[in-house]
């Protein structure tokens, strides 16, 4: 589209170009590779293309947004990035008798094909496209996804210390009817093999859409997803949800806190043990501050026989949930007890 922006369209009635994907980093069949330490911001996806004035000519699809895009690649480690400001292009506009055009999705890591990926500590938000108005009694343009981590078709052999925060779909645009609002995802799983989320944070996910959810996998998923010392809070939707033609041994959560999930903790998913329920505390979840409060009940709250020893004193003898159980970030509760490791 010319300037990349979508703008280019016919009189005719000819859907103008759709808007173009955008992506910070893209990284493609690389073998025992890896990306740290990498700050990516301001990713935006192109706007749709104009529809033409034409009847039924709807505004394009925004572009998707990625802020870092890895595709067939094996062995591959993505270490300590920190990822935000992915937003997806807005639908593109209409003429006069035409519905509007949706939005874009927001993917904050999207990882597809390949094998043998680990992503581990990295904090993760992106936000989906908003979708432009229907004009004249035709439908408005729905918003495009905001997610964190996207994985499709993919083995991913390590999921551990990320956090994910304020992840939101587009707006909806106004019509007859108006668009539906975009839905959200810390994680969203389709058709990936066995997968262990391991010390994952994931809070204020999807605004005023009923849609929004820590964990979520897709449909015609065969391998396991298994979720432990975690966190998941503040989700306009269930916590969990898995598809329900999934078995619902396919998701399952054990050792975890489950606070503020909107229509429960978990959907299609067997629950080990009964989570915590109480406010994690973070620190300031709103700008990305995923560490706890020194009162946080998360604090020496994890798995009785996970590793505790990175922690600083006194360690409380047990894990942490969350991003930073089992690290030199971890919070100490002052008033606990030290347990001296090897």
């Amino acid at each position: 589209c010319r300037s990349g922006n979508g703008s280019q369209w016919s009189s005719f009635g000819a859907k103008g170009c759709a808007g173009q994907d955008a992506t910070g980093i893209l990284l493609q069949v690389c073998t025992s590779c890896t990306a740290t330490g990498n700050t990516v911001s301001g990713i935006v996806g192109g706007k749709g293309g104009m529809g033409g004035w034409s009847k039924g000519t709807s505004g394009g699809t925004g572009g998707v947004a990625a802020g870092i895009r890895l595709v067939s690649s094996a062995a591959f480690s993505l270490v300590d990035n920190r990822v935000s400001g992915v937003v997806g292009g807005a639908g593109g506009t209409t003429g006069e008798y035409a519905g509007g055009g949706n939005g874009g999705d927001g993917l904050a890591v999207l990882v597809s094909g390949g094998s043998g990926t680990q992503i581990q500590g990295s904090l993760l938000t992106a936000t989906g496209g908003a979708g432009s108005t229907g004009k004249s009694s035709y439908p408005g343009g729905s918003g495009g996804l905001g997610i964190g981590l996207d994985l499709a078709n993919t083995s991913v052999t390590n999921v551990a210390h990320n956090g994910m925060y304020g992840l939101v779909g587009g707006s909806p645009g106004s019509g007859t009817p108006a668009g539906t609002r975009g839905g959200a995802a810390g994680v969203r799983a389709t058709k990936v093999g066995s997968l262990s989320l391991l010390h994952l944070t994931v809070t204020g996910i999807g605004g005023a859409s009923p849609d929004g959810h820590a964990v979520r996998v897709g449909a015609g998923q065969a391998s396991s997803v298994l979720l432990t010392n975690s966190i998941v809070a503040n989700t306009s939707g269930p916590c969990l949800y898995s598809d329900a033609s999934n078995p619902a041994t396919i998701l399952s959560a054990g050792n975890f806190l489950a606070y503020s999930c909107a229509g429960g903790t978990a959907v299609n998913t067997t629950v080990s043990g009964t989570p915590l329920a109480l406010n994690p505390l973070f620190v300031n979840s709103a700008q990305g501050d995923l560490h706890l409060q020194a009162a946080s009940p998360a604090i020496d709250a994890g798995k009785a026989s996970s590793n505790y020893c990175a922690e600083p004193e006194p360690n409380g003898c047990r894990v942490d949930l969350g991003t930073y159980g089992n690290t030199s970030e971890a919070t100490p509760n002052p008033s606990a007890t030290h347990c001296t490791c090897p």
